[in-house]
C-alpha cells in the first residue's frame, strides 16, 4: 500500500532477523537506505546483520559509515571499538580508543565503554591504565564478571603483585562462586607464582 513507507521496511529487517534470514534482512534495510536521507540507524542495523553473520569486515564498514551520518551515534561507535579491539592491531587498537573516547564524552558512566577501553589499555601495553578502567566499572557495577576476571587475570602476568592478584582473585569468587576460569587462574597462581601445592590441588 505504501512502498515507501521506511518504518515497515526497518521493521520487515528486524522482524526477518530474528527469523534468522539475515540475507532478506540485509535486502530489507539496503531498501530502507534508497527512502531517507538520516541513514545512520539504518546503517547501523546492517552493521548489526553482518555481525551476526561473522561478516566483521562488512559490520565494521556499516557501523563507520553510520558514524559518519551521524558522530554521536553511541551504538555504532560502541559495536566498531569492539570489532576493532578484537584485532590487536596497534593502529586499530588506537582506532578503537578514539571511537571510546568519544563515547565517554557523550556518556561519561557508559560502562561498557569503560570495559573495553581497560581491554584497549591492555592490548597498547597499558596495564595500570587498564586496571583502573575495569576498576571504575567496579565502583558502581562491584559484580561485573567480565572487569572482576580482567583485573586478577592482568596481575598475574605483573610482577610484585601476586597479593594483589589473589585478593582479586577471591573477590570475582565472591561474586561468582562457579566462575571456571577464576578457579583455574587462582590454582595457576597458586602452583607456579605462591609455590602452594596443596592450594592449588
Amino acid at each position: 500500500m505504501r512502498p515507501s513507507f521506511l518504518d515497515a521496511h526497518m521493521n520487515r529487517g528486524d522482524v526477518l532477523l530474528r527469523l534468522n534470514k539475515p540475507k532478506q534482512a540485509i535486502a530489507s534495510y539496503e531498501h530502507a537506505l534508497s527512502l531517507t536521507t538520516n541513514k545512520a540507524d539504518v546503517y547501523f542495523n546492517l552493521g548489526v546483520v553482518h555481525e551476526q553473520m561473522n561478516e566483521k569486515g562488512k559490520a565494521l564498514e556499516a557501523y563507520t559509515y553510520a558514524i559518519q551520518q551521524e558522530p554521536t551515534h553511541i551504538k555504532a561507535l560502541y559495536n566498531s571499538a569492539v570489532i576493532l579491539q578484537s584485532t590487536r592491531d596497534p593502529d586499530l587498537l588506537l582506532r578503537a580508543k578514539s571511537r571510546v573516547e568519544r563515547i565517554l564524552k557523550l556518556e561519561s558512566d557508559h560502562l561498557l565503554a569503560k570495559t573495553v577501553m581497560g581491554s584497549i589499555c591492555m592490548d597498547l601495553g597499558d596495564n595500570k591504565q587498564a586496571i583502573q578502567w575495569w576498576r571504575e566499572v567496579l565502583k558502581v557495577e562491584p559484580s561485573q564478571r567480565t572487569s572482576l576476571f580482567n583485573i586478577p587475570l592482568l596481575l598475574s602476568k605483573m610482577d610484585d603483585s601476586d597479593a594483589e592478584c589473589i585478593e582479586a582473585i577471591k573477590e570475582l569468587l565472591n561474586h561468582h562462586s562457579h566462575h571456571v576460569k577464576g578457579w583455574l587462574l587462582y590454582g595457576d597462581v597458586m602452583l607456579n607464582k605462591k609455590k602452594d601445592i596443596i592450594e592449588a590441588q
